[in-house]
C-alpha cells in the first residue's frame, strides 16, 4: 500500500501496476492490509492404542471387501435389491391390503365394475379374475350415507367415473347403476368410458395419466 501522501508520479505508477495485474485502482486510504494466516495446530501426538484399533478395522474391511467380490455373491445381490423396483409383489399386496382394511375392508366396489356396471380385467387377458368386490346388492346396504347430494363431477361431465362407490352419487346412481346424464347406465363400450377410462382420468385433454396394463408393464420392465 503506498503513502497517503503520495506524488503524482507515484500516484500513475501504482494505477499502470494495478491495470498491469488486472486490479481497479484504488485511493490508498480505501485499502486494508491483507490479513495474517493463521497458523496450522500442531499434529497430534500418535496414540498407539487408537491408531492401532484405527487400523484393524480398516484390515477388516478390505478382508470382507475381498471376500464378496471372490465369491461375487454380496455385490449381485445389492445390485439386485436396487433393480428390483421400490416393492416386490408381495410388498404391493400386502400395501393393497393395508389400504382397503384403513378405509373399512373391502368396503368399495371394483373401480371398473363401479364406473361401467361391468368388470373387464378379465377380458384383458390377466386369466386370473378380478379380485375386487363385485356385489352390488350387498355393497349399497352398507355403503355409507352421502355426503351430499351433488356430484360436481357429474354435473359438470354427464357421468362419474367414481360410479357406484361416490359418496356424492344420489345424482347418478338409479336402481343400483351408475347413469349417465340422460339416464342411460354406463357400459364400457359407451363414449363416457372409452373418452375417460379409468377414475382420475382427465380425458382427452388430460396427458399424464397411463392406463393399467401400462403400468403393469413398465413395473414389469416389459417396456
Amino acid at each position: 500500500m503506498g503513502d497517503l501522501t503520495e506524488s503524482s508520479e507515484e500516484r500513475q505508477k501504482r494505477i499502470e501496476d494495478c491495470l498491469a495485474r488486472g486490479d481497479a485502482p484504488l485511493k490508498p486510504q480505501f485499502l486494508r492490509p491483507k490479513p495474517e494466516k493463521p497458523k496450522a495446530p500442531p499434529a497430534p501426538k500418535p496414540n498407539e492404542e487408537t491408531d492401532g484399533a484405527k487400523k484393524d478395522e480398516v484390515d477388516r474391511s478390505k478382508d470382507e471387501d475381498a471376500k464378496g467380490k471372490g465369491k461375487g455373491k454380496g455385490e449381485k445381490r445389492k445390485r439386485g435389491r436396487d433393480q428390483r423396483g421400490q416393492n416386490s409383489a408381495k410388498e404391493r399386496k400386502m400395501n393393497s391390503k393395508a389400504a382397503r382394511e384403513a378405509s373399512g375392508g373391502d368396503a368399495q366396489l371394483c373401480l371398473t365394475f363401479a364406473y361401467a356396471n361391468k368388470c373387464t380385467w378379465e377380458s384383458k387377458g390377466s386369466g386370473k379374475g378380478c379380485s375386487f368386490r363385485h356385489d352390488v346388492d350387498a355393497f349399497l346396504s352398507t355403503k355409507l350415507p352421502d355426503i351430499s347430494s351433488t356430484c360436481i363431477v357429474f354435473e359438470r361431465d354427464g357421468s362419474c367415473p367414481a360410479g357406484l362407490n361416490c359418496r356424492y352419487g344420489s345424482g347418478h346412481i338409479v336402481d343400483g347403476k351408475n347413469v349417465s346424464r340422460d339416464g342411460t347406465p354406463l357400459t364400457p363400450e359407451c363414449s363416457y368410458v372409452l373418452n375417460q377410462p379409468y377414475m382420475g382420468h382427465g380425458g382427452p385433454a388430460e396427458k399424464n395419466q397411463i392406463d393399467d396394463g401400462l403400468k403393469v408393464s413398465v413395473r414389469k420392465k416389459a417396456v
